[in-house]
């Protein structure tokens, strides 16, 4: 068999083997959407945790959280963030299940502020909730 007789099979050969098949195309789909998602996750995370170093630094100055709590508090949300970071720079992203623990630590740095008194945010309209009100 001459080379020019077997070049359409090798060609076609070459085509079946690196066109990319519907399934890995949406699995690919898939992770970018997962990404996303987990990046706008973490984005809303280092929100909450700017609005939870505010509240601690308020209720130091409204003297509703004593200097050590407040350093206890703020102690334990800037050794959060720095976890934070470090795994983002480590593996490039956040886990969800890393980006859940974190949220229930914050969870528990905001009930905390709750029982010192320190009222919460309306959100980004700079209203400030009276006592009591979540």
């Amino acid at each position: 068999m001459k080379f020019n007789a077997l070049l359409p099979a090798i060609a076609i050969s070459i085509a079946a083997m690196t066109t990319i098949p519907p399934a890995a195309t949406a699995q690919a789909q898939g992770v970018q959407t997962a990404r996303a998602e987990n990046s706008r996750k973490t984005d809303a995370l280092k929100t909450r945790i700017v609005t939870v170093q505010a509240r601690v630094a308020e209720g130091r100055r409204s003297g509703k959280v004593t200097r050590t709590r407040a350093a206890r508090l703020t102690r334990q949300v800037s050794l959060l963030q720095e976890s934070m970071t470090h795994l983002k720079r480590k593996q490039g992203f956040v886990s969800a299940a890393e980006l859940a623990s974190y949220n229930g630590t914050l969870g528990e740095v905001d009930v905390a502020l709750d029982s010192y008194g320190v009222p919460r945010s309306y959100g980004n309209d700079g209203l400030v909730a009276p006592n009591g009100a979540q």
